[in-house]
């Protein structure tokens, strides 16, 4: 499996349905990628919902890597807004 496998097709419609495309890129600058987090998540919650049932935080490889040396759970706000995660003017990127 890879963030650029077959996994997201049509997810882009899913996460339209409930939020448009156009409110999105408003949101986070970002612009629509089929593999972009949004639509990875989406095609976790379609497929495997019990994964994202089970799980207390999510980190990206970079914040995991900040956990396992610092024993913290926090997100990069740069990351955040890549991932298409953030609403820049809501958010301070702490936290889980």
């Amino acid at each position: 499996m890879g963030y650029r496998d077959r996994r997201t097709e049509g997810m882009d419609h899913k996460v339209e349905a409930v939020i448009p495309q156009e409110e999105l890129y408003r949101r986070t600058g970002i612009q629509k990628q089929s593999y972009n987090t949004i639509y990875q998540l989406q095609a976790i919650k379609e497929k495997h919902p019990e994964q994202l049932e089970k799980a207390e935080n999510m980190l990206m490889l970079p914040d995991y890597f900040h956990f396992l040396l610092s024993g913290e759970k926090k997100w990069n706000i740069r990351l955040r807004l890549q991932v298409r995660c953030l609403m820049p003017k809501q958010e301070t990127g702490t936290g889980s």
